[in-house]
């Protein structure tokens, strides 16, 4: 699995980028504050690995192209599709 990030060229994090290449990422899916308990109940996930800084051309064109065709491309045939300019192939 990949994870692409954008940011600033410069700056804290990508210092921080260029002297360690471990990295986490967390994500809170639910969580549950609980105050009578002074406490949060939370689901979570955290995935641990590698991170570059992409400075060849051609890798970056095809991270944007991975994104591109994942996400943009279902928007565009569900739109053709609404305008009638795609019709159902299969009926």
């Amino acid at each position: 699995m990949n994870l692409f990030f954008h940011g600033a060229k410069n700056g804290h994090k990508t210092d921080a980028i260029k002297k360690c290449s471990k990295a986490s990422f967390g994500v809170i899916d639910q969580d549950h504050i609980v105050p009578e308990e002074y406490t949060t109940y939370f689901r979570s996930v955290i995935a641990f690995g590698k991170i570059h800084i992409m400075e060849d051309e051609t890798e970056m064109k095809n991270a944007v192209e991975r994104l591109a065709v994942k996400y943009y491309l279902a928007y565009i045939m569900v739109f053709a599709f609404a305008s009638g300019l795609l019709v159902n192939l299969f009926p």
